[in-house]
């Protein structure tokens, strides 16, 4: 009867303990193996063709046994065991450029009686929508080139194997794509369509990511710092006396405030509210952006946001993008935007930095010069020296001192309650249009 390859094998590994036995040398003759088995003068002459699954090979240079598994060789390691080892450990992340740009992935290993080392590697999912290519290299770097398709931002687990032809590790890295701009004119320049984006702003939101809705409009980039669809009167000062007013929801304060929660005054900063973290300044931990889950949310993103306008337009929709007025538009007024509304430059700079949280509430009767009946900005004083906690209008409602209902804003008093937002007239009668969901207030910035 036929010896089968295995007894064959044993027969030329000999007795006794076979975990360290080798084949002798006399058994075997060049171009041909003792008992089934052929040997050759090294790996690199191993063949890839005419192969049956159980061939056997014997490496003279490596004294090392080969088997064909039917789709490759594999060494029979018969010394005492040693696996291949990590020489540079795959990471475990790794961020892909947001700009099309290749990345490397390196994971190289190496044995330790010097066989070749062969890498693969498999992914999970197996073709994830972040990157559009992988070049194995076969030295154990990969080329990931990534998808530049915002919609598919996410990440994968990409795993590195390196095989001696007898054992195998293994490494998974977790792979994100993920879009960041450095400026709002960034996303301007990078000709981004109006939605929600991830932004990194030196200085801002202790330099973590935070996202803001974006939008193009009259040649610059904006991003939305503030969407309110309460229709509460006091919403501003903590909400109405009663069941749901809560000083803690109060929209500025006189101490602990500002864009760093740190700023103090009689007269009070705006406090960054109902976005992700409790803070956009300095101590901010995780990223962040407004909550369009609550009723209004705005952040305060501080001076290095360089900010050099700030809008007010109406939305139909706290979730609906562009600047272009979807609310109310009394008169076609909206969006009343600073630099061509206001003539002062002081005013105009006051307004920026109250809205970016680096500047106190102030007074500026008649400050909407450049518009339609010189409407007035009262911020919670009506003599910038004192608190007024019933005021928080960015466009009064009457010229000159007066205020009456507010056009764009809240008054919490008895005579002249409003929260109104998209009216635009000089008179002293309530205003047609009340804030609602679908009449949001919403206030940008830009930097352009």
């Amino acid at each position: 009867m036929a010896l089968s390859r295995a007894r064959n094998l044993a027969n030329l590994l000999g007795r006794g303990n076979r975990s360290n036995a080798k084949v002798p040398g006399d058994k075997l003759e060049d171009g041909a193996g003792g008992g089934g088995v052929t040997a050759i003068d090294s790996a690199a002459t191993l063949p890839l063709t005419g192969n049956n699954a159980g061939d056997m090979k014997f490496d003279q240079n490596k004294k090392a046994l080969h088997v064909w598994d039917g789709g490759e060789w594999d060494r029979i390691y018969s010394g005492a065991q040693e696996n291949i080892e990590w020489t540079t450990e795959p990471p475990d992340t790794l961020d892909l450029n947001d700009n099309g740009s290749t990345s490397t992935l390196t994971g190289v290993a190496s044995d330790p009686d010097s066989f070749p080392i062969s890498y693969t590697y498999d992914m999970n999912p197996s073709n994830p929508s972040q990157v559009t290519n992988v070049v194995n290299n076969s030295d154990g770097t990969y080329t990931l080139t990534p998808s530049t398709n915002e919609d598919h931002a996410g990440s994968f687990i990409f795993r590195s194997k390196a095989n001696d032809g007898t054992s195998v590790i293994k490494k998974s890295t977790t792979v994100d794509l993920s879009f960041v701009y450095s400026s709002i004119g960034a996303a301007y320049t990078a000709g981004k369509a109006n939605g929600v984006y991830n932004f990194q702003v030196t200085g801002v939101n202790n330099n973590q990511p935070f996202s803001a809705r974006y939008a193009s409009y009259n040649n610059k980039g904006w991003i939305e710092i503030l969407f309110c669809e309460v229709a509460d009167r006091s919403h501003p000062f903590g909400g109405t006396s009663g069941a749901n007013y809560d000083a803690n929801e109060a929209w500025d304060a006189t101490s602990n405030s500002g864009w760093d929660n740190t700023k103090s005054h009689t007269i009070g900063y705006m406090k960054s509210h109902r976005n992700t973290v409790a803070t956009m300044g300095p101590n901010a931990s995780a990223a962040g952006g407004l909550d369009y889950t609550a009723g209004s949310a705005f952040m305060m993103l501080g001076p290095n946001i360089n900010a050099t306008d700030v809008l007010f337009t109406t939305k139909n929709s706290k979730t609906a993008n562009g600047i272009g007025p979807t609310g109310a538009n009394e008169n076609s007024e909206y969006p009343a935007v600073a630099s061509t509304g206001i003539s002062s430059a002081s005013v105009r700079t006051q307004l920026i930095d109250y809205f970016t949280g680096n500047g106190r509430g102030f007074q500026a009767y008649s400050g909407w010069d450049n518009k339609t009946g010189n409407l007035g900005i009262v911020l919670t004083s009506r003599d910038n020296t004192s608190r007024d906690a019933t005021h928080w209008m960015p466009v009064t409602g009457r010229t000159s001192s007066s205020t009456f209902y507010a056009n764009y804003g809240f008054r919490d008093d008895a005579s002249y309650s409003a929260s109104n937002v998209g009216n635009w007239e000089d008179s002293t009668t309530q205003k047609t249009y009340a804030i609602s969901s679908t009449n949001v207030m919403s206030i940008w910035i830009t930097d352009g």
